[in-house]
């Protein structure tokens, strides 16, 4: 995807977070998580709406409720048996997307951008089926050339959640303030994240900048802001269909 915009030029880790294969975001309770995602959606809207579809997994059921009715929404999913089925489904659109790929001849997929969003992926690590703890695993070791991209947030960033297999396949990670140093260490392998102010700062961490995180701020998008960004596209989806 571009960014071409002046929007671009002023949070350009957001541009960056969006153009890694996967990203993980941890923080305590209330640190920021649902705002960064809000962001990252916000600008991937904003910036490439032709080239992006979202699948929003949302075990509380109202914290990404806002992108329900956008035609870049493939599905809201917040039940047990819906997530499950939705992961099973994703994988299922990556062995399509490869099977299309080699037919192609392409070493990368040459159509749309697909992100999985996943709130509360603990949720999904102590509540959900093994099988779908090993559909996420699955999308985060193969997706990355069938441009699937995993966002996945968790407020319990202990070593039982961010697994090896988890920190291995996604080394991409923002940490926003942890309630503890040894939850800073288990996202970041370093000290610091429990000292961050309570919201608007994290630290982010990619493949080139391991054991050098950035310090970087969390954009807020009010309510209005967001509405909106929405209200836009759902009227463009009514021009369409007219």
């Amino acid at each position: 995807m571009t960014f071409t915009t002046p929007y671009g030029a002023r949070y350009k880790h957001l541009q960056n977070m969006l153009e890694q294969p996967h990203l993980l975001i941890a923080g305590t309770t209330g640190a920021g998580k649902s705002t960064l995602i809000n962001a990252l959606m916000y600008t991937a809207l904003f910036q490439s709406p032709n080239d992006v579809r979202f699948v929003l997994i949302d075990p509380k059921g109202n914290e990404l409720i806002d992108y329900v009715d956008l035609p870049h929404t493939e599905r809201h999913c917040h039940s047990f048996e819906s997530i499950e089925k939705t992961l099973a489904d994703c994988v299922a659109l990556m062995d399509k997307r490869y099977k299309l790929m080699r037919a192609r001849r392409e070493k990368i997929y040459s159509e749309t951008d697909f992100y999985i969003v996943i709130d509360e992926y603990n949720f999904i690590k102590f509540r959900c089926s093994k099988r779908t703890e090993t559909n996420v695993k699955t999308l985060a070791m193969q997706g990355r050339a069938a441009k699937i991209h995993l966002i996945i947030a968790t407020q319990r960033p202990t070593s039982d959640v961010i697994d090896g297999c988890i920190k291995s396949c996604l080394p991409s990670r923002v940490c926003l303030r942890t309630a503890t140093r040894q939850e800073s260490k288990n996202v970041l392998d370093c000290f610091g994240a429990e000292a961050l102010p309570r919201y608007g700062e994290a630290y982010y961490q990619t493949p080139d900048t391991m054991m050098k995180p950035t310090l970087c701020s969390v954009p807020y998008y009010s309510q209005e802001e967001i509405d909106k960004q929405v209200n836009f596209w759902l009227a463009q989806m009514q021009t369409k269909s007219a």
